[in-house]
């Protein structure tokens, strides 16, 4: 094989290698559902605030920013967790709804796939997080 050929064949390798890569980096940064304003029926934390338990709405644009900017996903393949004393519900206009609860160093997010499953990841964000303990994005209540 001359080396024009060798040289052209490892490219070609290499850029498929490079792609492959890419993808999975790509897929893998995020497995839970992104969610548009659009999509959203309503939105609402429930647990402890102003001094009592409850129900209080949340913006949905502003908790759909907050939602769309979570990190460190990982999935909870194990059922792992507590019972969570606070949670938020996503409630779609096409009937799902996405649950994020709470649990100690971070939350939980829990959802139907498109096959039925329900999928289960960790996630950190912020003001979802001071939302889930607090009652308040700013962590006050």
């Amino acid at each position: 094989m001359n080396k024009k050929v060798l040289n052209s064949v490892i490219i070609a390798v290499v850029a498929i290698l490079i792609s492959v890569i890419v993808v999975m980096v790509i897929n893998s940064k995020k497995s839970i559902p992104e969610i548009k304003a659009g999509d959203v029926e309503r939105v609402y934390y429930d647990g402890y605030f102003d001094g009592h338990y409850g129900q209080k709405e949340l913006d949905i644009d502003q908790f759909v920013e907050y939602y769309n900017e979570i990190d460190n996903i990982k999935e909870n393949k194990n059922d792992e967790g507590t019972t969570p004393e606070s949670w938020i519900v996503i409630e779609l206009k096409d009937g799902s709804e996405v649950r994020i609860y709470d649990q100690s160093m971070k939350f939980e997010v829990v959802f139907e796939d498109d096959d039925g499953e329900i999928k289960q990841y960790w996630g950190d964000q912020e003001q979802i997080y001071n939302m889930l303990r607090t009652g308040s994005y700013e962590g006050e209540n």
